[in-house]
């Protein structure tokens, strides 16, 4: 192998990997946009809707929700109440039971 052989090589070697780098990059720059605009319309609800949970007290006007103080009161409310648990429950049955019957019919079809 002659030296600019070599030279040529190492230089096709790094147009292609520059190609594939810029590639590389382009496709990331086109989808930064739809990306940002995903974990916007997901973290930002998700925001509020832990901001408004953890407000301690009653208001009916939003405007004024960031005056209450933050807390877990809200949570020890619910998870000490037994019609949550009882609602819980009712909800594990429902779903486990209707996932049964589900499963056990689309058995019986595939056996057949």
């Amino acid at each position: 192998m002659s030296m600019s052989s070599d030279a040529e090589h190492a230089s096709h070697a790094g147009t292609r990997l520059n190609f594939y780098r810029r590639q590389q990059i382009l496709s990331y720059s086109l989808i930064l946009p739809a990306a940002l605009g995903v974990l916007t319309l997901i973290l930002y609800p998700l925001y509020q809707v832990v901001d408004i949970s953890l407000r301690e007290g009653r208001v009916m006007n939003f405007a004024r929700i960031h005056d209450l103080p933050l807390g877990f009161g809200n949570y020890v409310r619910v998870l000490s109440d037994p019609q949550f648990w009882n609602s819980v429950f009712v909800s594990v049955v429902y779903v486990g039971g209707s996932i049964a019957i589900a499963y056990a019919i689309g058995l019986g079809i595939a056996l057949l």
